[in-house]
């Protein structure tokens, strides 16, 4: 009996510090798995803020143009009209030149003069956090060139590209 109890003492002995091993192995593992979860996790939450701080910039910008064309839409009317495919006001005042020439008719200012006021104003009532700037450009539908004639086509045209290309 002594030799059973003896045997069987031992195989206990054998057991725990094997089943403590493999704790410590389990929690080890578990540990190191626990610290790549939270790395990965603190990544993550980075790139969101990241993420997070470009989408506020970005409805900040996206407010600041509403708030500008919301405002710019005050302008059509009278004088002024807004081109969809060009993204622009256009004026709406027919203003002709003399041929040659490149100063305001007499007759023409009072209504251009109006719709400079108007856009001064609606220019001026843009309330935005940072400063708009605008570019006016005036620019001509047509231009005639004196001394043309219908026979012989235009004497001033500007040449084509192949008429131009050197050899």
């Amino acid at each position: 009996m002594n030799n059973s109890t003896s045997n069987n003492r031992q195989s206990n002995d054998f057991f725990w510090p094997s089943y403590v091993d493999l704790m410590t192995s389990l929690f080890v593992v578990m540990l190191v798995l626990f610290v790549y979860s939270f790395k990965l996790f603190k990544d993550r939450e980075g790139e969101l803020k990241q993420a997070n701080g470009e989408l506020k910039v970005r409805a900040a910008e996206l407010e600041q143009i509403t708030k500008i064309r919301r405002s710019l839409q005050q302008l059509e009317g009278r004088y002024f009209r807004y081109d969809p495919t060009n993204e622009r006001h256009e004026l709406l005042v027919p203003v002709q030149f003399k041929a040659g020439r490149d100063e305001i008719q007499e007759a023409y200012k009072p209504a251009l003069l109006q719709a400079g006021r108007r856009l001064r104003t609606v220019l001026k009532n843009i309330k935005t956090d940072q400063p708009v700037r605008y570019l006016v450009i005036v620019e001509g539908m047509a231009a005639r060139y004196p001394g043309a004639t219908h026979a012989t086509g235009w004497k001033n045209r500007i040449p084509t590209s192949s008429a131009t290309a050197a050899p």
